[in-house]
């Protein structure tokens, strides 16, 4: 894949991981940086990083291990600066199995941070859990929290996340498809201008999250409805009946006179009882003369 690099396989499935990673990285030294943290500060920065981008391998696990259940395979995860992304080899037909598979990944995610979370909340009472500086010194309490938010924040209904697609299942259980990812990706823009808002005044990747969910949410969009407009039409219905066809022995000038002459991108190479044994396109003939 172009602009990544492969970190992995897991469950028979190739993981990559995007270049923009090392803006990321970038970012935390410029913070630590500026506040004038000294070099520990960054590598724990670092490692919380690397905490974070493997629970969000684990997310998008339950999302593609869910979907393997329904016979739908993953062709890859990627991970990017503000998240991952399972690439499923197509989307699930049955609303139902939609709604499963998105909320595989947040369920993944909201089980660790119980799993986590309470014996972090037997050993520390809640007032100590509640200071900053806990955080800083307890591993467990960490990845619990990173856990929750990062459940918690999958299920906002803004689509494409999790809980703009388990919103887009349900209404697709009232409604076609089409008018439901309308739906849900109207929501979901409006949901990225609000978490876009926030962005400004708390993180600046808020406002990544946000482009990510305007653009995708259109692009998907885009793909419902090409599947609807085409959905039914066979390729007889598109074919063209009426073509011509050359032999092996015609030359490449008629060839490109044929061409020029009706228009046809493809032209079949036939011999006796008009058995197909080769093509010759557009392309070729113009290398040639």
């Amino acid at each position: 894949m172009r602009w990544t690099w492969q970190i992995g396989r897991v469950a028979g499935i190739n993981l990559y991981l995007h270049y923009s990673f090392l803006i990321l990285v970038g970012y935390f030294f410029f913070v630590d940086l500026s506040r004038g943290r000294d070099a520990w500060f960054f590598v724990w920065d670092l490692f919380l990083l690397a905490a974070a981008f493997s629970i969000v391998v684990l997310h998008e696990l339950g999302h593609a291990l869910m979907a393997r259940r329904y016979g739908i395979s993953t062709r890859h995860i990627t991970l990017l600066p503000i998240g991952g992304v399972a690439q499923l080899s197509h989307l699930p037909d049955d609303p139902l199995e939609e709604m499963a598979v998105a909320f595989a990944g947040p369920a993944v995610n909201l089980f660790l941070a119980v799993l986590m979370g309470i014996p972090t909340l037997l050993l520390y009472p809640l007032h100590q859990l509640l200071v900053p500086a806990f955080v800083y010194e307890n591993l467990l309490a960490v990845l619990a929290i990173m856990n929750l938010l990062l459940g918690l924040f999958n299920l906002i209904p803004a689509f494409p996340m999790d809980g703009g697609r388990i919103l887009r299942a349900l209404l697709a259980t009232r409604m076609k498809s089409l008018p439901a990812t309308r739906a849900a990706v109207y929501l979901g823009r409006v949901m990225a201008v609000l978490v876009g808002i926030l962005g400004i005044f708390i993180d600046p990747i808020l406002i990544l999250v946000a482009v990510f969910v305007w653009i995708a949410g259109g692009r998907e969009y885009e793909q419902v409805s090409q599947r609807e407009r085409s959905a039914g039409i066979m390729v007889e219905d598109l074919m063209e009946r009426r073509f011509v066809v050359l032999s092996p022995s015609d030359s490449v000038s008629a060839a490109a006179e044929l061409i020029e002459r009706f228009g046809q991108g493809v032209i079949p190479v036939v011999v006796e009882k008009r058995r197909l044994v080769g093509l010759i396109s557009e392309t070729d003939v113009q290398n040639l003369v």
